[in-house]
Protein backbone atom coordinates (compact mmCIF):
# COMPACT_ATOMS: atom_id res chain seq x y z
CA UNK A 1 0.00 0.00 0.00
CA UNK A 2 1.34 3.43 -1.05
CA UNK A 3 2.13 6.32 2.14
CA UNK A 4 -0.71 8.63 1.58
CA UNK A 5 0.50 11.97 -0.53
CA UNK A 6 1.51 15.05 1.25
CA UNK A 7 -0.62 18.36 0.89
CA UNK A 8 1.18 20.93 -0.57
CA UNK A 9 -0.35 23.44 0.64
CA UNK A 10 -1.61 26.57 -1.46
CA UNK A 11 -0.56 29.94 -0.12
CA UNK A 12 -2.18 33.42 -1.91
CA UNK A 13 0.38 35.75 -1.87
CA UNK A 14 -1.10 39.72 -2.24
CA UNK A 15 1.13 42.63 -2.90
CA UNK A 16 -0.02 46.26 -3.46
CA UNK A 17 -0.66 46.70 -7.71
CA UNK A 18 2.55 48.94 -9.34
CA UNK A 19 2.66 50.36 -12.26
CA UNK A 20 6.91 49.82 -12.01
CA UNK A 21 8.96 47.24 -10.64
CA UNK A 22 9.68 47.80 -6.74
CA UNK A 23 13.45 47.82 -5.65
CA UNK A 24 14.86 45.04 -5.31
CA UNK A 25 11.11 43.05 -5.46
CA UNK A 26 12.60 40.14 -7.38
CA UNK A 27 15.31 39.31 -5.50
CA UNK A 28 12.09 38.95 -2.86
CA UNK A 29 10.50 37.10 -5.24
CA UNK A 30 13.99 34.51 -5.82
CA UNK A 31 13.77 33.87 -1.64
CA UNK A 32 9.70 33.20 -1.89
CA UNK A 33 10.64 30.44 -4.71
CA UNK A 34 13.33 29.05 -2.56
CA UNK A 35 10.82 28.76 0.85
CA UNK A 36 8.40 27.08 -1.36
CA UNK A 37 10.63 24.03 -2.29
CA UNK A 38 11.64 23.56 1.49
CA UNK A 39 8.65 24.12 2.57
CA UNK A 40 6.31 22.41 0.53
CA UNK A 41 4.10 24.72 -0.54
CA UNK A 42 2.82 26.81 -3.40
CA UNK A 43 2.79 30.53 -3.74
CA UNK A 44 0.28 31.94 -5.95
CA UNK A 45 0.56 36.22 -6.13
CA UNK A 46 -1.98 38.55 -6.76
CA UNK A 47 -1.44 42.28 -7.12
CA UNK A 48 -4.04 43.89 -5.55
CA UNK A 49 -5.14 47.82 -6.62
CA UNK A 50 -6.38 49.71 -3.83
CA UNK A 51 -7.09 49.44 -0.45
CA UNK A 52 -11.45 48.36 -0.92
CA UNK A 53 -9.93 45.28 -2.98
CA UNK A 54 -7.83 44.13 -0.51
CA UNK A 55 -10.49 44.07 2.14
CA UNK A 56 -12.66 42.32 -0.65
CA UNK A 57 -9.97 39.92 -1.10
CA UNK A 58 -9.45 39.29 2.83
CA UNK A 59 -13.12 38.36 3.56
CA UNK A 60 -13.85 35.97 0.09
CA UNK A 61 -10.23 35.13 -1.07
CA UNK A 62 -10.42 32.80 -4.17
CA UNK A 63 -11.24 28.80 -3.95
CA UNK A 64 -8.41 26.55 -3.92
CA UNK A 65 -6.09 28.47 -1.07
CA UNK A 66 -4.84 27.24 1.92
CA UNK A 67 -3.96 30.49 3.68
CA UNK A 68 -2.93 34.12 2.74
CA UNK A 69 0.19 36.19 3.18
CA UNK A 70 0.28 39.70 3.03
CA UNK A 71 3.36 40.51 1.76
CA UNK A 72 5.27 43.66 2.82
CA UNK A 73 2.19 45.49 3.51
CA UNK A 74 2.40 49.26 2.69
CA UNK A 75 1.08 51.86 5.23
CA UNK A 76 -2.50 52.09 4.06
CA UNK A 77 -2.58 48.36 4.36
CA UNK A 78 -1.53 48.15 7.71
CA UNK A 79 -3.85 50.93 9.38
CA UNK A 80 -6.65 49.02 7.45
CA UNK A 81 -5.69 45.77 9.58
CA UNK A 82 -5.30 47.94 12.65
CA UNK A 83 -7.96 50.31 12.60
CA UNK A 84 -10.60 47.96 11.62
CA UNK A 85 -9.27 44.51 13.23
CA UNK A 86 -12.16 43.65 15.64
CA UNK A 87 -14.81 43.84 12.67
CA UNK A 88 -12.50 42.55 9.74
CA UNK A 89 -10.51 39.78 11.56
CA UNK A 90 -13.30 37.27 12.40
CA UNK A 91 -14.36 37.57 9.22
CA UNK A 92 -11.53 36.43 6.99
CA UNK A 93 -12.32 32.68 6.75
CA UNK A 94 -8.28 31.77 6.03
CA UNK A 95 -5.01 31.86 7.92
CA UNK A 96 -3.63 35.08 7.54
CA UNK A 97 0.09 36.25 7.96
CA UNK A 98 1.88 39.66 7.55
CA UNK A 99 5.16 39.19 6.28
CA UNK A 100 8.25 42.15 6.71
CA UNK A 101 6.08 44.24 8.99
CA UNK A 102 5.63 44.07 12.87
CA UNK A 103 1.86 44.46 14.13
CA UNK A 104 2.43 44.29 17.70
CA UNK A 105 -0.36 44.56 20.04
CA UNK A 106 -2.81 42.79 17.25
CA UNK A 107 -4.14 39.83 16.99
CA UNK A 108 -2.81 39.00 13.74
CA UNK A 109 0.30 36.24 13.10
CA UNK A 110 3.49 38.25 11.54
CA UNK A 111 6.89 37.78 10.56
CA UNK A 112 9.39 40.40 10.93
CA UNK A 113 12.61 41.77 11.17
CA UNK A 114 13.33 43.31 14.24
CA UNK A 115 13.66 47.20 12.76
CA UNK A 116 13.89 48.89 16.02
CA UNK A 117 16.71 46.82 17.03
CA UNK A 118 18.44 47.09 14.34
CA UNK A 119 18.75 50.73 14.70
CA UNK A 120 18.84 50.70 18.46
CA UNK A 121 22.01 48.40 18.08
CA UNK A 122 23.74 50.26 15.62
CA UNK A 123 23.62 53.73 17.51
CA UNK A 124 24.47 51.92 20.80
CA UNK A 125 27.90 50.68 18.71
CA UNK A 126 28.76 54.07 17.53
CA UNK A 127 28.03 55.63 21.14
CA UNK A 128 30.30 52.84 22.82
CA UNK A 129 32.76 53.73 20.15
CA UNK A 130 32.87 57.39 21.28
CA UNK A 131 30.38 59.36 19.11
CA UNK A 132 28.33 61.85 20.59
CA UNK A 133 26.72 63.03 18.13
CA UNK A 134 24.88 60.70 15.45
CA UNK A 135 23.30 61.82 12.61
CA UNK A 136 20.56 59.54 10.62
CA UNK A 137 19.18 59.16 7.20
CA UNK A 138 15.74 57.07 6.70
CA UNK A 139 12.57 57.01 4.79
CA UNK A 140 9.42 58.34 5.91
CA UNK A 141 8.35 57.97 9.78
CA UNK A 142 4.82 57.63 8.76
CA UNK A 143 5.45 54.38 7.76
CA UNK A 144 5.23 51.69 10.35
CA UNK A 145 8.56 49.67 9.70
CA UNK A 146 10.36 53.15 9.35
CA UNK A 147 8.90 54.74 12.77
CA UNK A 148 10.19 51.30 14.74
CA UNK A 149 13.45 52.29 13.06
CA UNK A 150 13.69 55.95 14.18
CA UNK A 151 12.07 54.79 17.78
CA UNK A 152 15.04 52.26 18.04
CA UNK A 153 18.02 54.74 17.47
CA UNK A 154 15.89 57.83 19.17
CA UNK A 155 16.03 55.22 22.29
CA UNK A 156 19.60 53.99 21.95
CA UNK A 157 20.72 58.41 21.98
CA UNK A 158 18.12 58.69 25.20
CA UNK A 159 19.73 55.67 27.26
CA UNK A 160 23.46 57.37 26.51
CA UNK A 161 21.84 60.67 27.73
CA UNK A 162 22.81 62.15 24.52
CA UNK A 163 20.26 64.88 23.05
CA UNK A 164 18.60 64.55 19.72
CA UNK A 165 18.98 67.08 17.11
CA UNK A 166 16.29 67.30 14.32
CA UNK A 167 18.77 68.51 12.09
CA UNK A 168 20.94 65.55 11.93
CA UNK A 169 18.24 63.40 10.64
CA UNK A 170 17.41 63.31 6.94
CA UNK A 171 13.85 62.22 5.64
CA UNK A 172 13.80 60.95 2.35
CA UNK A 173 10.60 61.38 0.43
CA UNK A 174 11.80 60.00 -3.09
CA UNK A 175 12.64 56.90 -4.50
CA UNK A 176 14.54 57.91 -7.62
CA UNK A 177 18.26 57.26 -6.92
CA UNK A 178 19.49 60.57 -8.33
CA UNK A 179 17.22 62.30 -6.17
CA UNK A 180 18.13 60.49 -3.19
CA UNK A 181 22.19 61.24 -3.95
CA UNK A 182 21.30 64.43 -3.74
CA UNK A 183 19.66 65.08 -0.92
CA UNK A 184 21.75 63.13 1.10
CA UNK A 185 25.06 65.30 -0.16
CA UNK A 186 22.92 68.64 0.08
CA UNK A 187 22.33 66.78 3.80
CA UNK A 188 26.04 65.94 4.30
CA UNK A 189 27.09 69.11 3.22
CA UNK A 190 25.78 70.84 6.30
CA UNK A 191 26.54 68.26 8.85
CA UNK A 192 27.29 68.57 12.56
CA UNK A 193 27.68 65.04 13.46
CA UNK A 194 30.39 62.61 13.44
CA UNK A 195 28.69 59.69 12.78
CA UNK A 196 25.81 58.40 10.86
CA UNK A 197 23.16 55.66 10.13
CA UNK A 198 21.58 55.19 7.01
CA UNK A 199 18.49 53.13 7.52
CA UNK A 200 16.97 51.77 4.53
CA UNK A 201 18.00 49.54 1.36
CA UNK A 202 16.93 51.62 -1.10
CA UNK A 203 19.38 54.50 0.76
CA UNK A 204 22.74 52.87 0.33
CA UNK A 205 23.84 52.99 -3.04
CA UNK A 206 22.74 56.66 -3.72
CA UNK A 207 24.46 57.40 -0.01
CA UNK A 208 27.87 55.89 -1.36
CA UNK A 209 27.63 57.82 -4.11
CA UNK A 210 26.89 60.77 -2.72
CA UNK A 211 29.63 60.52 -0.20
CA UNK A 212 32.41 59.53 -3.09
CA UNK A 213 31.14 62.91 -5.15
CA UNK A 214 31.83 64.94 -2.22
CA UNK A 215 34.93 63.24 -1.37
CA UNK A 216 34.22 62.49 2.24
CA UNK A 217 36.62 60.00 4.02
CA UNK A 218 34.70 57.04 5.79
CA UNK A 219 35.97 56.62 8.41
CA UNK A 220 38.41 58.99 9.57
CA UNK A 221 35.49 61.82 8.38
CA UNK A 222 32.34 60.04 9.21
CA UNK A 223 31.81 57.39 10.36
CA UNK A 224 28.97 54.78 8.69
CA UNK A 225 26.88 52.10 9.80
CA UNK A 226 24.33 50.87 7.05
CA UNK A 227 20.62 48.96 7.93
CA UNK A 228 20.47 46.94 4.66
CA UNK A 229 20.29 43.72 2.79
CA UNK A 230 22.88 41.47 1.41
CA UNK A 231 22.27 42.13 -1.96
CA UNK A 232 22.64 45.51 -2.11
CA UNK A 233 25.89 45.32 0.23
CA UNK A 234 27.46 42.80 -1.85
CA UNK A 235 27.34 45.40 -5.29
CA UNK A 236 28.46 48.33 -3.27
CA UNK A 237 32.02 49.75 -3.64
CA UNK A 238 33.08 49.88 0.09
CA UNK A 239 33.42 47.47 3.06
CA UNK A 240 30.29 49.29 4.58
CA UNK A 241 29.90 48.28 8.14
CA UNK A 242 26.01 46.73 8.64
CA UNK A 243 23.17 45.70 9.85
CA UNK A 244 21.58 43.53 7.58
CA UNK A 245 17.87 42.57 7.25
CA UNK A 246 16.79 38.74 7.19
CA UNK A 247 16.67 37.16 4.55
CA UNK A 248 14.96 33.80 6.72
CA UNK A 249 12.21 36.31 7.38
CA UNK A 250 10.05 34.80 4.17
CA UNK A 251 11.40 31.31 5.13
CA UNK A 252 10.35 31.66 8.59
CA UNK A 253 6.94 33.34 7.56
CA UNK A 254 5.87 30.71 4.65
CA UNK A 255 7.06 27.76 7.21
CA UNK A 256 4.63 29.79 9.82
CA UNK A 257 1.77 29.85 7.44
CA UNK A 258 1.90 26.72 6.04
CA UNK A 259 1.88 25.18 10.01
CA UNK A 260 -1.57 27.51 10.76
CA UNK A 261 -3.03 26.37 7.72
CA UNK A 262 -2.37 22.58 8.73
CA UNK A 263 -3.47 23.38 12.54
CA UNK A 264 -5.72 25.68 13.12
CA UNK A 265 -5.12 25.38 16.92
CA UNK A 266 -1.79 26.72 16.35
CA UNK A 267 -1.37 29.48 18.77
CA UNK A 268 -0.28 33.32 17.67
CA UNK A 269 2.69 33.67 16.11
CA UNK A 270 4.43 36.95 16.38
CA UNK A 271 7.98 36.97 15.36
CA UNK A 272 10.97 39.19 15.05
CA UNK A 273 14.10 38.01 13.47
CA UNK A 274 17.43 39.11 14.31
CA UNK A 275 19.39 40.90 12.09
CA UNK A 276 23.13 39.69 11.39
CA UNK A 277 26.39 42.07 11.51
CA UNK A 278 29.10 42.80 8.80
CA UNK A 279 32.16 43.98 10.34
CA UNK A 280 32.93 46.34 7.79
CA UNK A 281 35.91 48.93 7.28
CA UNK A 282 33.30 52.27 7.93
CA UNK A 283 32.63 52.51 11.84
CA UNK A 284 35.82 53.79 13.82
CA UNK A 285 36.21 56.08 17.00
CA UNK A 286 36.43 59.72 16.74
CA UNK A 287 39.37 61.44 15.21
CA UNK A 288 40.82 64.85 15.06
CA UNK A 289 39.73 64.92 11.67
CA UNK A 290 36.25 64.20 12.70
CA UNK A 291 33.35 66.78 12.13
CA UNK A 292 31.18 67.47 15.13
CA UNK A 293 34.17 65.15 17.12
CA UNK A 294 33.75 67.86 20.15
CA UNK A 295 30.00 69.30 19.77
Amino acid sequence: MEPPKLRETRILALERFRKEPVFLTPRHHDLIHEAEAKCRVSVHYKYVPTTENLRDILQSPPSGYHGILIYRPIQEWIDLLLQNESALRPEIPLPLLISGRSLAGSGYHYVSPDHFRQTQEAARKLVEKGHTRIGYVSGLISQDYMRHAFEGYEQALRDAGLPLHPEDHLVLESVDALNIEKSIQIFLAGRRFSALIVAGSAFSVPFENAVQRAAIHVPSELSVILVTEKCVLDQMALRWTAHLYPDDVIFRAIEALSELSGNPQTGRIQELITFSEVAGATCHAPSGQLVGADI
